[in-house]
């Protein structure tokens, strides 16, 4: 299966894996937490085993690379390509029993230098809250549930009530209106001896809820030289810097 690449890097998301959702006919991405930056659940062929990963092998660039749907940047892909039967994933022996994902990244031409330039910014913002009591009308259905079942002699006009005087509402304390934040540059071209492309993004998630949130900042530099006949030269390079925070861990180092 081919994916259809066009459009990938202008959809709102932080992750490669998370822009592929419902694009692949036959492959399962569901995510498994409401976290920002955290890796989804990808399943080719279904559950294949009951202790090891189900998750499908990916190469990028025909090296195989742990995690590699979140580390690349979606505005370097060139293609996608997902081996599902057994027959066309043979070829990389027993890592490919859950399927592999061919990620195949942009290169230079030879062309004259051409410059991109994409930024985007959008806001998050939670659509419903659960409906909850507040403390008054939670100590009042206690009450009257003992009274019901013959119990309780609480005079509700004096206590607990007199002691509630905190009505905050901690659903939308917890909550925010969130921004993400994504600029891409990228530079490419060459001639017939030398071909070269040049990339950087910096991407700015946060999470609706406090203390929720992940950066990330890519860097790829592609170069093909042929320096004689015979001899090529090739650098591939990709750094990748991640940081992520999170509610629960920030509340345990807190506490």
């Amino acid at each position: 299966t081919k994916v259809k690449t066009d459009g990938l890097e202008d959809i709102p998301v932080s992750r490669l894996d998370q822009a592929l959702q419902g694009r692949v006919a036959g492959v399962q991405i569901q995510n498994t937490t409401s976290e920002v930056g955290q890796a989804p659940q990808i399943r080719v062929r279904g559950m294949g085993s009951v202790s090891a990963s189900d998750g499908p092998l990916v190469i990028i660039d025909g090296f195989p690379v742990e995690d590699g749907l979140g580390i690349v940047n979606m505005n370097d892909v060139e293609s996608i390509e997902v081996l599902k039967d057994a027959a066309s994933a043979a070829i990389y022996g027993s890592r490919a029993a859950n399927g592999v994902i061919l990620v195949t990244t942009k290169a230079g031409s030879v062309d004259k230098p051409k410059y991109s330039l994409k930024t985007s910014w959008g806001t998050k913002h939670y659509y419903e809250l659960h409906p909850i009591m507040t403390s008054r009308e939670y100590v009042a259905m206690r009450v009257n549930e003992e009274k019901l079942k013959g119990k309780s002699e609480m005079p509700t006009n004096e206590f607990p009530f007199s002691i509630i005087e905190n009505e905050t509402n901690w659903q939308k304390e917890g909550l925010r209106t969130a921004n993400i934040y994504n600029v891409q540059l990228g530079i490419s071209g060459g001639s017939k001896g030398l071909k070269y492309y040049v990339s950087g993004s910096y991407m700015d998630d946060q999470g609706i809820m406090l203390d929720n949130e992940f950066k990330k900042m890519n860097l790829r530099a592609k170069i093909d030289a042929n320096l004689s006949k015979r001899v090529t030269f090739g650098i591939n390079l990709a750094p990748t810097y991640t940081y992520r925070t999170n509610p629960t861990t920030n509340f345990i180092d807190f506490y």
